[in-house]
């Protein structure tokens, strides 16, 4: 078995079925389903009895009370018997060709690949896609190539992770809160090697967060306290640094303009305001920085407060 695609579900019967549709028109079968069920809805739960039936790669947990997504994740992982596994939001779509595209580049690869990253097309509230300026297809050993600490989409939807490397080092969600890039960075900090994909491989729903939004950056503290229990904070400071800055300017700014919630937008511009003010100067010699190989980044900081404005005013 290649992918294992975990769905953590909470009773969404017509996201459900647009992305079990799109996962039926893959071209290569090498796959399994496993659907963790923590809703009550009657519908969504006949149409997994049914499927269940018909389709022998598909496994289904019920349970009997909402846990948390951070629990049907986990379980997820406990339950995968692919080579790699990702998370499929229910609602989001993957290219008919995304399993022959994994299978390909594994087949290729001489080594085993622990992370793997692919672009995604935005959709609902966002009509953009991501990009990267990582070499695409390229193969990056994070011992001496230390890159993608810096320029990662630190979210969990566009990844696929190596199963066996993800259990032998026990990684795992903590329950009840929102923390995705803690485990892309504790992968991330482990991994032997990274690579990034350019194809778009996922319509990915961007939609209003039902969890606190100021989550998405509150777990930034505990990446980088990560980093420096395990050793690793000295070598990779630019890049942790670099990609913080980045995530609380830039995607999270941008994600919150998307919910149409001017009070929420102008605590976002406190906040950013408050955590990098006075660090400008500090941002500005940031190694990874003054490469410039984000220049609309680059341009955002050395004309910050005006893009604070902007937002506030077309917010």
């Amino acid at each position: 078995m290649l992918v294992s695609i975990i769905i953590a579900t909470q009773g969404k019967k017509t996201r459900l079925v647009e992305s079990f549709y799109s996962i039926q028109q893959q071209i290569n079968k090498n796959y399994e389903i496993i659907v963790i069920n923590e809703g009550n809805d009657a519908d969504c739960e006949q149409l997994l009895r049914q499927d269940f039936k018909r389709n022998p790669n598909l496994k289904v947990v019920f349970n009997t009370k909402n846990q948390g997504t951070a629990y049907a994740w986990n379980m997820g992982i406990e339950l995968a018997t692919g080579q790699y596994f990702i998370f499929l939001k229910e609602g989001n779509t993957i290219d008919p060709n995304f399993i022959q595209r994994i299978e390909d580049i594994v087949t290729k690869s001489p080594d085993k690949i622990d992370l793997i990253e692919f672009s995604i097309q935005y959709t609902k509230l966002s009509d953009s896609h991501s990009d990267s300026v990582l070499e695409s297809d390229k193969l990056y050993d994070l011992k001496v190539e230390h890159e993608p600490f810096a320029y990662t989409n630190p979210i969990i939807y566009n990844k696929l992770f190596r199963t066996e490397f993800v259990k032998d080092h026990n990684f795992s969600f903590r329950r009840f809160t929102r923390f995705d890039a803690l485990f892309v960075y504790k992968i991330l900090g482990q991994a032997n090697n990274f690579m990034y994909i350019s194809d778009i491989l996922m319509n990915h729903r961007l939609s209003v967060v039902k969890y606190s939004a100021f989550d998405l950056v509150n777990q930034w503290p505990h990446v980088m306290n990560y980093y420096r229990r395990v050793g690793k904070f000295k070598n990779l400071k630019e890049e942790i640094y670099y990609a913080y800055y980045k995530d609380i300017i830039y995607r999270f700014l941008w994600m919150i303009t998307k919910f149409e919630n001017k009070v929420l937008v102008k605590k976002g511009v406190a906040f950013v305001e408050r955590k990098v003010g006075n660090k400008l100067e500090e941002i500005k010699e940031n190694e990874v920085f003054k490469k410039n190989l984000e220049p609309e980044f680059n341009d955002t900081i050395n004309n910050l407060k005006d893009y604070f404005k902007e937002i506030l005013k077309s917010s």
